[in-house]
């Protein structure tokens, strides 16, 4: 059953003041776009605008909601991207950054928000919704590497880079009931790896960045074959985990 949200009063009210009528948003008011597109004190509330995006998607007005969507992403992006840098480090694989994953973040919330019949997670609490997106791309690159040890050569293209992408496409509410599993991988995995031979920690650095077998190889000075025994290795050390 999917979950209702309730506007906070502040926001309900910052809402009720909005001159929107019934065919959608005030498209050639002056005076709309001046408050939507505010900075400052004078800006409005994050979670204002994330309305608006869906209030236009809802009445058809696609180029209101692009340029709203715009406008959160002026306001947000940059706090967002500090966030996740601290909230990631350097965990990324491969050419994934940051910006890669917060970009992945903002086009799942216009996903979402095109898509909601009612008042959405991000319209209740917008950058609490927000880290809850980027969240979720470290819990799924954490979930891709375990399943990277039972993927060879002859199952994924030689230096193949895999897109980073909501597998599940579950409100943040949900995901969250999943975090905790997700953090026991966090604080498991590196502690198993640490039994392990350097080599084979090297490898499972490498892997946690979605190189191909070729490469560790080539990083390592020796054979794919060999990099094999060591995934096995590391199989061993994290069985059980999922």
């Amino acid at each position: 059953m999917a979950r209702t949200y309730e506007w906070p009063p502040h926001i309900a009210e910052a809402i009720a003041a909005l001159p929107l009528h019934d065919r959608g948003s005030p498209v050639t008011d002056p005076a709309f776009w001046a408050v939507v597109e505010a900075t400052g004190d004078g800006a409005p509330a994050l979670e204002v605008l994330a309305y608006l995006v869906r209030w236009a998607y809802v009445q058809g007005q696609r180029p209101v909601a692009e340029r709203v969507f715009a406008a959160l992403w002026a306001r947000a992006h940059n706090q967002l991207i500090a966030f996740a840098v601290r909230a990631l480090g350097g965990y990324l694989g491969g050419e994934v950054d940051a910006d890669d994953i917060v970009v992945e973040a903002f086009r799942l919330l216009g996903v979402r928000l095109r898509a909601a019949i009612g008042i959405t997670f991000y319209e209740v609490t917008f950058l609490g919704g927000l880290k809850k997106l980027v969240l979720d791309q470290r819990r799924g690159l954490d979930t891709r590497f375990v399943e990277t040890l039972s993927i060879s050569s002859e199952d994924e293209g030689e230096g193949e880079q895999r897109e980073v992408h909501d597998t599940n496409a579950l409100d943040p509410e949900q995901q969250a009931v999943a975090a905790d599993s997700q953090d026991e991988l966090r604080r498991v995995i590196p502690a198993r790896l640490a039994t392990l031979a350097p080599r084979a920690q090297q490898t499972a650095f490498l892997l946690q960045q979605f190189q191909s077998e070729t490469a560790i190889a080539a990083s390592l000075g020796v054979t794919t074959r060999m990099v094999r025994n060591y995934k096995a290795r590391i199989r061993d050390a994290l069985a059980g985990l999922q």
